[in-house]
């Protein structure tokens, strides 16, 4: 994907996404989360067709309208 993405809760509990691109560019988006199967589905708050998923090996999966086009790596 080309950048940093960074999940965190603010203090109001909301759940949100930073995302900071290579360029330096970024944003910043409200997320929603869904369980589903046992599985955790994240959604951008602005109805975007894209959303991630919580992988079995804890990695951030990023899918489309096509499937799984990314996979963010998780770091501690």
């Amino acid at each position: 994907m080309g950048g940093t993405l960074i999940l965190f809760k603010k203090m109001d509990s909301k759940l949100n996404m930073k995302i900071i691109f290579k360029d330096g560019s970024g944003m910043n988006d409200e997320i929603i989360e869904k369980k589903k199967n046992g599985k955790t589905f994240l959604y951008e708050s602005d109805g975007n067709e894209e959303y991630y998923a919580i992988e079995s090996n804890g990695n951030l999966g990023m899918y489309g309208k096509d499937g799984k086009f990314d996979e963010a790596v998780k770091i501690n």
